[in-house]
């Protein structure tokens, strides 16, 4: 009797680990990880943790670097049109320098310019989904507005603005 209580004793234990030997694998089944939790294996469990720390770093490291090539993208864009619109603005400078030129085609001139001037500004309140490019640090704001023919520019500062009339040179060298 003593071999068979011995022999039962060591079945129940048998079976009881077995027991959790399949519920541990039932469980890593059904979560896809090998490792649950830091009493399964506490050196892969620290390194499986690391090794996720690393993974949400890279994919925050991602995320920057995409957003940050839409905005170079956005801006080089913007400012290969302002190129453009500045070069036409220019010859159009040239056209109406020429003296045998009359009033109404300087009239017509000036209007052409006026509206160049318009498309410039538009293209500096490009705007991406982080905001107004060329905002500064103030990117939901939109910078730049033409009001009466003057150009106003809203910097950072909320009192910080800056009104310039036509043929008006400022020296803000912090500012664009």
């Amino acid at each position: 009797t003593g071999t068979i209580s011995l022999s039962r004793s060591a079945l129940h234990r048998s079976l009881s680990a077995r027991t959790s030997e399949n519920a541990q694998l039932n469980e890593q089944l059904a979560t896809g990880l090998q490792i649950n939790r830091s009493s399964d294996d506490p050196t892969g469990f620290g390194i499986a943790r690391r090794l996720d720390s690393f993974v949400r770093q890279y994919d925050q490291i991602t995320r920057s670097i995409e957003s940050a090539v839409s905005w170079t993208n956005s801006t080089q864009d913007s400012l290969d049109d302002m190129a453009n619109l500045l070069t036409s603005a220019y010859e159009e400078g040239i056209r109406g320098a020429n003296s045998t030129m009359g009033p109404e085609g300087r009239t017509q001139i000036a209007n052409r310019v006026n509206h160049i001037l318009g498309e410039v500004i538009e293209r500096l309140n490009t705007k991406t989904a982080d905001g107004y490019i060329f905002a500064g640090t103030n990117t939901t704001e939109k910078p730049f507005v033409l009001d009466n023919d003057c150009r106003l520019y809203t910097s950072d500062a909320a009192d910080d603005q800056h009104r310039f009339d036509p043929g008006v040179r400022p020296l803000l060298n912090n500012k664009i």
